[in-house]
């Protein structure tokens, strides 16, 4: 057992902890043969997972053979191209030569949809609108995304970057 409590000090207060071992004897030991194997719990219905050992992949690299990193960096670069080919550089932030980065999030569906699109991190409202926009296409054009081990709602997160020399250069 563990057991906090706080003292007021010269300095101040004081958090302190005392860890106690409470010892039972062999009768109340329970051994790995005994433990039951017990499920990992249903997810909430709603719930949303940040990460989860196998996340969802961007389709297009099912059938590669190779190992699972192998297909996660596929992926990842199917993903990232998907972005940058539909991505446009606004004339706004052009003009000013506006370079940065956005940071959005979108939640893929048990189902391998996407939903959820928003910005974390603004660079500018046209530049934002534009990340937005993309990512709403992956739905409108019907991507569905490869479920990890487990279907469930999974949080993804993309950083874009708006520069001369990344539009430059596509």
């Amino acid at each position: 057992m563990i057991f906090w409590w706080i003292n007021k000090g010269e300095s101040g207060f004081i958090f302190r902890f005392a860890l106690i071992a409470i010892f039972f004897s062999n009768s109340f030991v329970m051994t790995a043969q005994d433990d039951p194997v017990v499920p990992p719990p249903s997810p909430r219905v709603n719930e949303v997972f940040i990460e989860i050992a196998e996340m969802p992949r961007f389709p297009g690299c099912e059938d590669i053979r190779g190992s699972e990193e192998e297909k996660e960096i596929c992926a990842q670069e199917k993903m990232m191209n998907f972005f940058y080919r539909h991505l446009k550089y606004p004339a706004t932030a052009q003009e000013i030569h506006l370079e940065g980065i956005v940071e959005a999030s979108f939640i893929v569906e048990p189902d391998g949809s996407i939903s959820n699109e928003k910005i974390e991190k603004r660079l500018s409202p046209d530049c934002d609108e534009e990340v937005l926009r993309v990512l709403r296409l992956m739905r409108e054009k019907g991507i569905q995304w490869v479920p990890g081990g487990r279907a469930l709602r999974v949080l993804i997160p993309v950083s874009l970057e708006f520069s001369e020399e990344v539009f430059s250069n596509r």
